[in-house]
């Protein structure tokens, strides 16, 4: 969580156009639910078909805002990964210069900057995991809520 926040510090225009990204498509997925309680209360009920292609237009337009809003953050996900991971390689780069050959110091740190170690420089998926954990409980809450005022 520590390793979280000092990213969100880091990358403060980014994270923030993640956040309202992913703070969008999550709204945006609601429309799904919303469509099918729709057409189950107003379609079905009143049989009028303009109904159901305004319905059907207005769905179709929030899932076309989803896709560009889902390209936009994979985007800027992307650029964040590629940012930390070009910081990381410069900091082992500037270690191996600077180092002596043949020494024993050099042997143990040339063993600790391992390519092939798993190096957590993508935080900003981390980021998005937590904003959609967030909003799947939202996301249940407003579908039952919805569900149960038909009920009635």
């Amino acid at each position: 969580m520590i390793q979280l926040i000092f990213f969100l510090k880091n990358n403060k225009f980014q994270s923030f156009w993640i956040i309202i990204s992913s703070l969008l498509i999550n709204l945006l997925a609601l429309s799904s639910a919303l469509y099918v309680i729709q057409v189950f209360n107003r379609y079905l009920n009143y049989k009028l078909n303009s109904t159901l292609t305004a319905l059907t237009l207005g769905v179709l337009m929030a899932f076309s805002m989803e896709l560009v809003l889902r390209i936009i953050r994979s985007f800027l996900v992307n650029k964040i990964t590629i940012v930390n991971f070009r910081k990381e390689a410069l900091k082992k780069i500037n270690i191996l210069v600077s180092l002596k050959i043949n020494t024993y110091k050099t042997n143990n740190l040339i063993k600790e900057i391992n390519p092939l170690k798993q190096v957590d420089i993508n935080r900003a998926e981390i980021l998005i995991g937590f904003i959609d954990v967030f909003f799947v409980i939202i996301f249940l809450a407003v579908i039952f809520i919805l569900s149960f005022g038909l009920l009635l």
